[in-house]
This record gives structure tokens, sequence and C-alpha cells, in this order.
């Protein structure tokens, strides 16, 4: 980034509750902290269903660094699964194999760990 302290400082912002609070006026996505989902004024009654009923029990996938090639592989997976090309515990056995190997094989991680 040309500006990296303004960078941060922006995302410092979008990651904290103002920054949050602006996000889910500005396009209706559910906040991610805890405090702004907390405040029920915020949502209309139709969101709190969301809020209060099921992102107490929702997950979400992992962040890894093969998850464009995860669910490309599952994407694979479930055509295969609709077309009957491949019975489901297959199909999915597949994808988890092939991002397996990327992940094993290295080189994907952006990150390097400490010497």
């Amino acid at each position: 980034a040309k500006q990296p302290d303004a960078a941060f400082r922006f995302l410092q912002y979008l990651c904290g509750p103002d920054g949050q609070t602006t996000y889910y006026q500005i396009n209706s996505n559910i906040p991610t902290l805890l405090e702004v989902q907390a405040n029920k004024a915020l949502f209309s009654e139709d969101m709190l269903f969301f809020i209060d009923n099921l992102v107490p029990v929702t997950r979400n996938r992992p962040p890894i660094p093969v998850g464009a090639k995860y669910w490309s592989e599952l994407t694979a997976a479930w055509e295969a699964i609709f077309l009957n090309q491949q019975p489901p515990a297959d199909a999915y056995a597949s994808a988890k194999a092939n991002t397996q190997a990327d992940l094993d094989s290295g080189g994907f991680c952006p990150i390097t760990g400490p010497a």
C-alpha cells in the first residue's frame, strides 16, 4: 500500500464497532462483532430472526490459503452429484483429496513462518 498507516487505520475502523455498523447499514450483511449484533435497535425484525435464531448455530468455512481451490472443488463435487456422475461420498472425498494435496505441497501460504 502506498499509505500503509492510513490503510491500517481504515482496517481498524472497518473491523471495529463503528465500521461494522456502517457496513451493515450499507449492505445488510450481519456484522461479525458480537458487540454490534447485541445492538438490537440497529436491526429490522426480519434481520433479528437471523441474528437471534441462526447466528448462534451457524458455522463458516475456515479461511485457508487454498480457499478458492476448495470452493471450486466443492462446486465440481456438487455438479458430479447433481448429474449422477458420482455418489456424494466419492465426490466430496475427491474434493477433499484434491484440496489437501495442494495444502500438503506447500507454496500456497503467503505468510512465511518464523525461523
